[in-house]
């Protein structure tokens, strides 16, 4: 799961740095928000963002090495659904907190199997 903070962070980071080159070129033009230059850079703040995913996600698999037995099969299946499973519960733990109610009962469920899975 990608942090859409540290993305929105390196995006304004990146904003910050071309409006200060721009201002320092000359074009004094409108000193406020540059909506075209900050688009360009959360563009390519996610771009980079799925970029580290993608090499995160190809050296996990590099790392576990190629799936030569029937029960590496069944354990590379494993994590599969255990990473599943802990992705439905934390979503399912970010609508309570969201909700207008948390039904505290769902909620502790989901945390302690979380706890449980990804121990």
């Amino acid at each position: 799961m990608l942090n859409r903070s540290k993305i929105l962070l390196a995006a304004w980071s990146d904003y910050r740095i071309r409006r200060l080159a721009i201002w320092a070129a000359g074009d004094d033009a409108g000193r406020s928000f540059i909506r075209a230059i900050f688009a360009k850079a959360l563009t390519a703040a996610w771009a980079r963002a799925r970029r580290e995913a993608a090499d995160a996600a190809r050296r996990a698999v590099e790392y576990r090495g190629p799936v030569t037995t029937l029960m590496g099969a069944v354990n590379l299946l494993d994590a599969v659904q255990t990473a599943r499973r802990a992705a439905e519960l934390r979503s399912e733990m970010v609508w309570q907190e969201m909700g207008d109610r948390i039904d505290w009962t769902i909620y502790r469920a989901a945390s302690a199997e979380l706890d449980v899975i990804t121990a």
